[in-house]
């Protein structure tokens, strides 16, 4: 991270990690351009956390746990919550699964600090237009995928999932690294821990007993989920408008 990243004001690195999305979805922009937009607005999502972590640091007040409660969208709710879920924890939240809502919905509730939990919000976001986009390309091209269509799709967004997270975790490593070479300032590591244990805090306040699910078996699909998953995080293409029904609901 160089010196400009960290003096750079927190929401012109938002603005521009918005500008790059929109332009990596934009189905005038060629493959190439579209991977290179997403690869530098993963990057920035990374740097705006740390940079927002610093500066709330140096606030009176310092840093102040949030939380929201989303409603995913089927097809595929619980799959796509397991994906905000993921997200949101590896973006420094903590969350929790309240259930099925209304229709093909599933809820989950993150707690995290504000700025923290709007990167998951819009990660997550972006993530989902590619989720659809690289799943009707691969089931078309997969002929294990007819055999069982609703696993198939629950199988790749699981692998999906592992991937994007674990290369999300890698981006926030590598911020936190690149911010720690530079001595002024707070220690990024002490500020960091200190949020963690608000949200911790905050989470338990609520839900004092969790209780953790079960592990699923996973087939054919799972594979090509995280070869997507690879294809995302690297500046895989989206199209606006792509409707979720993309997941065929069966």
């Amino acid at each position: 991270m160089s010196e400009q990243d960290i003096t750079e004001p927190p929401a012109k690195m938002l603005s521009k990690v918005r500008a790059l999305l929109a332009k990596a979805q934009d189905v005038a922009a060629t493959k190439e351009e579209a991977e290179a937009f997403f690869a530098k607005a993963t990057e920035l999502i990374a740097k705006y956390g740390i940079s927002r972590a610093l500066l709330d640091a140096q606030q009176p007040t310092g840093p102040v746990a949030a939380d929201r409660i989303f409603t995913v969208q089927g097809p595929y709710a619980e799959r796509k919550a397991a994906l905000l879920y993921h997200v949101g924890e590896a973006l420094g939240g903590k969350g929790i699964r309240l259930g099925k809502g209304p229709g093909q919905t599933v809820r989950i509730h993150l707690f995290g600090i504000e700025s923290d939990l709007e990167r998951a919000e819009l990660l997550f976001t972006s993530l989902l237009l590619q989720l659809h986009r690289f799943a009707a390309l691969d089931f078309a091209s997969d002929p294990h995928a007819y055999k069982s269509v609703r696993k198939w799709h629950g199988d790749y967004i699981r692998g999906f999932t592992a991937t994007v997270v674990e290369r999300i975790r890698r981006a926030e490593a590598n911020a936190k690294a690149a911010a720690s070479n530079h001595p002024s300032g707070p220690s990024v590591a002490l500020v960091l821990v200190k949020r963690s244990d608000l949200v911790r805090r905050a989470f338990a306040e609520q839900y004092p007993k969790v209780r953790k699910g079960s592990a699923v078996r996973v087939g054919q699909g799972y594979l090509h989920g995280q070869a997507a998953g690879h294809r995302a995080d690297l500046g895989g293409t989206s199209l606006p408008g792509t409707s979720q029904g993309a997941l065929p609901n069966r």
